[in-house]
Order: C-alpha cells, then sequence, then structure tokens
C-alpha cells in the first residue's frame, strides 16, 4: 500500500508479558511502511505494573511521519518516558497532537503510589532530543500534574522551532491550577511561540486569558 496517507488507531501496551501478541502485531504492521503522514498510535497503562515488564523497547522503528496523534491511556501514571521513546523514533514530524482522556472513561483518574515505576526509565528528563521540524503541538486532557508540567517543559526544549502551543485543559480543572500552568510555562518559554490556554466553563470549551 504505497500510496496510504494515514493509518490509525495502532493500538500499543506500555507494560505487560513478552506473551502480548497484540504489541508484536502492532509493531508488525508499522514496519511495513517507511513513509506515512498522519500516524494515530495509543500508548496504554495497565492500573498495576507489578510484575511487568517496560515494553516500549521493542519498538525499534517507526515510518516518516508527519503529523502525530499519540493518545495516552496513562491510568494515573506518568507518560513521559513511553511518549519520550515514540518521539525519538520519529524526529521529523511538524505537527503533535498530545490526549490525555480520562482513564477507561471514568470520571475519576487514579493516582499511582510513590514507588512506582512508571516513570522509569528516566533518562527522558535528561537525554537531548532535537525536533527541528516540529511547529505545532496540541495537547488535550492536562491536568496540571508534576509530571505534565515536567513533560512540557522538556517537549518545548526539543522543539526549537515551535511556533505554536495550545493546550485544553481537562474538564474538571481549575483556573488556579491553569494559572499556575501558564506561570511555570512564562518560566521557559520564548516569545516566538504562541501559547494557547483554553479551560471548560458550562460543558463548553473557552478561551482562558490569565489576569496581570
Amino acid at each position: 500500500m504505497e500510496h496510504l496517507r494515514s493509518l490509525g488507531s495502532v493500538y500499543y501496551l506500555v507494560y505487560g508479558t513478552e506473551t502480548f501478541l497484540h504489541n508484536h502485531y502492532c509493531l508488525s504492521l508499522l514496519q511495513r511502511f517507511e513513509d506515512i503522514k498522519t500516524l494515530s498510535l495509543m500508548l496504554a497503562y495497565p492500573r498495576d505494573l507489578e510484575n511487568y515488564q517496560y515494553l516500549m523497547e521493542d519498538m525499534i522503528v517507526l515510518p516518516d511521519i508527519t503529523v502525530l496523534c499519540l493518545m495516552v491511556i496513562t491510568n494515573g501514571h506518568a507518560f513521559g518516558s513511553s511518549v519520550f521513546h515514540v518521539l525519538r523514533l520519529c524526529t521529523g514530524i511538524r505537527r503533535l497532537i498530545l490526549d490525555l482522556p480520562t482513564s477507561s472513561g471514568s470520571e475519576v483518574q487514579t493516582v499511582c503510589s510513590s514507588d512506582c515505576i512508571c516513570d522509569q526509565p528516566a533518562d527522558w528528563e535528561t537525554e537531548e532530543l532535537l525536533l527541528n521540524h516540529l511547529e505545532e503541538v496540541e495537547i488535550t486532557g492536562l491536568r496540571g500534574s508534576e509530571h505534565e508540567f515536567a513533560f512540557v517543559k522538556r517537549l518545548f526544549n526539543w522543539g526549537t522551532k515551535l511556533k505554536e502551543m495550545r493546550v485544553t485543559f481537562y474538564r474538571s480543572t481549575s483556573e488556579i491550577k491553569a494559572k499556575e500552568f501558564y506561570e511555570i510555562y512564562q518560566s521557559f518559554s520564548r516569545p516566538e511561540v504562541c501559547l494557547k490556554l483554553y479551560l471548560y466553563r458550562n460543558l463548553s470549551v473557552v478561551s482562558y486569558a490569565p489576569e496581570d
């Protein structure tokens, strides 16, 4: 299928066992293509990671991608390491859409324990990555957790040619949390990058501009 331009939704389990055949089928499919304009990839974390292996290292190659639509079902876990792994396999992307939906469609977001292994390996926090084609980032479902803030800061550093970042907070996120994100973002932002923030109010998405 040499003329295929869009592929999705491809599902991949971040933690599991080597006997989980679905991941192998997913990788086999992705390896059949050299160039895809848009790839929609879903990364899913089990609720309990105990006795599971980190499976992202089995993903060693991705097609050349222009637009990456990445949905991450976190189940309360930190997602930095898995998303970093994907991004370093597709450094030529021009647009990144990162969707962080509520786990399993539930209104309640679980939180993992402080000794959870979900943010390992931690090389994404220090290792350099150059996304020098990335111009546009869209993040949906941001709750304002510490590890989300850390990831956005790293993403901003990786995207040296970034022009626009749009963030839509999770529907129950308060203006206080949105302002906190804005202030942290301002501490490392570049003037040439346009930041657009959106909050839910009365089931509608509205633009958010923090007061001075």
